[in-house]
């Protein structure tokens, strides 16, 4: 049993965010009772319509994330992009939700980031989370990159790398979690990030894997 990736319906139908097709990744989902298939689907969905049986539609970080993205309605940012943890199930209860997974889950999670990847195609992930960043498995360069070095201080500590293939190279960024980071400065950083040209892999060397002569 894992979960299954909540995706919008305009992502779904070929739309997106300024044309770009987006996908956000956080760590873990937490909860005191039964893991379930559609649990971030019906989370997401608790966001969006309010209360449900399993949950109140008040988690704060499904809510803060649409504001990042320049988005004051909730409801129409989750409907335009795809979302999903790197752990496949829950990390545990709720006393448990800051433990970073069992070695299994680890595993299945690298497995499950790419194949969801490859399937859905985005443009870019934003990765909101630094633990499931540094578990995320291996990018397509030698090395991640250092965002700082590029694009100034407000992005220290942000790194980045690419997945899929060179010739559908899918930018992939390693964020803080909501709960850590500062709204104003991840507006700034994301916005900064949205503008990024996806070309960008292809013309400038800072973010080109390095390649046999």
């Amino acid at each position: 049993m894992e979960h299954e990736p909540w995706i919008g319906a305009e992502y779904e139908n070929g739309g997106g965010l300024g044309g770009q097709k987006i996908a956000v990744v956080g760590h873990s989902h937490y909860s005191d009772n039964l893991d379930f298939p559609s649990f971030t689907k019906d989370l997401i969905e608790s966001c969006i319509s309010g209360p449900s049986e399993d949950f109140d539609g008040d988690m704060a970080s499904f809510n803060v994330v649409p504001n990042y993205f320049g988005f004051q309605d909730r409801r129409l940012f989750w409907s335009k992009v795809i979302f999903f943890n790197f752990l496949p199930t829950i990390v545990g209860r709720a006393s448990q939700k800051f433990e970073a997974g069992t070695p299994g889950q680890i595993q299945a999670g690298t497995a499950r980031l790419l194949r969801i990847l490859n399937q859905e195609r985005p443009s870019k992930v934003f990765v909101f989370s630094k633990e499931a960043w540094d578990y995320c498995p291996k990018i397509l360069e030698a090395e991640e990159q250092d965002l700082s070095r590029r694009l100034g201080s407000d992005f220290e500590g942000y790194t980045m790398g690419h997945y899929g293939s060179i010739e559908h190279p899918i930018a992939t960024f390693g964020l803080r979690h909501p709960l850590g980071a500062k709204k104003e400065r991840m507006q700034r950083v994301v916005k900064t990030l949205m503008d990024l040209p996806v070309e960008t892999w292809c013309d400038d060397p800072v973010f080109q894997r390095d390649r046999e002569p």
